[in-house]
């Protein structure tokens, strides 16, 4: 192999990545750049609405899942469920039926 078959090879190999960075502005500027054969992510069901440090050493935790708020104190070495509420509409429905102590009476 001399050093024109070398030439041809590396002038090739720019020409094909050239080429291919081409493509993908050309895409990127008509907004098809991203990857169509990934599915998009589904909606999360679980998300922390509020944290309040209760000491050193504990936290209230509000977690939100589906149509449900749970009240959550959490310490170095245990969990405890405080109290569960059903949303309603976006809004939270002060009228629950279980009988545990809810973040005002904490």
């Amino acid at each position: 192999m001399d050093s024109i078959d070398v030439a041809k090879y590396f002038l090739s190999l720019v020409l094909v990545l050239s080429l291919m960075a081409g493509v993908w502005l050309v895409l990127k500027k008509a907004g098809m750049a991203g990857t169509p054969f990934l599915k998009s992510a589904p909606r999360r069901r679980l998300s922390v609405v509020e944290i309040l440090t209760l000491d050193p050493k504990r936290k209230a935790v509000i977690l939100r899942c589906d149509d449900q708020e749970h009240l959550v104190i959490l310490g170095q070495t245990s969990e405890t469920v405080v109290g569960s509420k059903m949303i309603q509409s976006g809004s939270i429905d002060l009228s629950s039926t279980d009988t545990s102590p809810t973040i005002e009476e904490i």
